[in-house]
């Protein structure tokens, strides 16, 4: 079966590749497509930011407070998105609870 869909705008080339197929569409266009096609299209027009002014896809996420209180190392994202955690962060983290005893290093166990 096919439907008749408009390709989205804000695209000045559309191409979809299922099942090793590969569909191109101009943006705009109101076109007749596969059903898997549409559904994709559709599901993925569905999954956009809501309106101007939410959270853009690639804007850090933040958290309103953290998770039963617990000390954690902040999770940053870069221009594309990715999620990383800063080095300055998780070595703090990780060598807050280390201290010298005499001549040795302490690690706590956790207890």
């Amino acid at each position: 079966m096919a439907k008749t869909i408009k390709i989205p705008d804000d695209v000045t080339r559309l191409e979809v590749t299922i099942n090793g197929k590969t569909y191109t569409y101009e943006g705009g266009a109101t076109v007749s497509v596969p059903d898997e096609v549409a559904e994709l299209i559709a599901t993925n027009e569905a999954n956009r930011p809501a309106a101007l002014g939410t959270r853009p896809v690639n804007a850090p996420l933040a958290a309103e407070t953290k998770k039963e209180n617990r000390a954690g190392v902040p999770v940053l994202t870069d221009a594309q998105g990715n999620l990383y955690a800063d080095a300055d962060g998780v070595a703090e983290a990780a060598l807050s609870k280390i201290y010298v005893d005499g001549h040795m290093a302490v690690v706590p166990n956790g207890e």
